[in-house]
């Protein structure tokens, strides 16, 4: 009896510790030292968030088309910069703006247009899948790295007109 209770423990032991070091499908641990508790039982009894799902859904059912989204204006000042405010200026033509607090408001980076190159009897088609270091030539190492390079200037681009909104 004794060594059942024994095998049991270290049984016990043995799937508490891999709590602690078996990723969940998003990368993280599936418990840390620092927050004992899984994700899923958080998530579970994560109050706040059922509250605002019940608000949004019972206003929308009563005819709310606004409900659980958030009131802003925005006008142009006099000096040409963008305002925002959860207030109504006074004095300004402004524009009433609905925001939903769960929807992603940053519009997406249109990619430019591709350059169609001239086709040869000798050229080989261009693979979809990120090629292993070891099989790619020097010439396409080149033209990875070039590429690299534009993607830094599109989000640089990206960047800047963020910082102007």
């Amino acid at each position: 009896m004794k060594l059942l209770i024994k095998v049991l423990m270290i049984v016990l032991i043995l799937f508490m510790s891999n709590l602690f070091l078996f990723k969940t499908m998003d990368g993280d641990a599936s418990l840390e030292v620092s927050n004992p508790t899984p994700s899923f039982i958080s998530d579970l009894f994560d109050f706040k968030k059922w509250g605002k799902d019940i608000t949004k859904a019972s206003g929308k059912a009563m005819g709310d088309e606004h409900a659980g989204q958030t009131k802003i204006f925005r006008w142009t000042s006099a000096d040409g910069s963008k305002q925002f405010s959860n207030i109504p200026p006074t004095g300004v033509e402004f524009e009433t703006v609905w925001v939903d607090p769960d929807a992603n408001i940053i519009e997406a980076l249109k990619p430019p247009p591709q350059k169609k190159a001239a086709s040869s009897s000798n050229t080989t088609t261009s693979q979809t899948s990120i090629p292993s270091l070891l099989t790619v030539s020097p010439d396409k190492v080149k033209k990875l790295v070039e590429d690299a390079k534009k993607v830094q200037e599109m989000s640089d681009d990206r960047a800047k007109t963020l910082e102007k909104l």
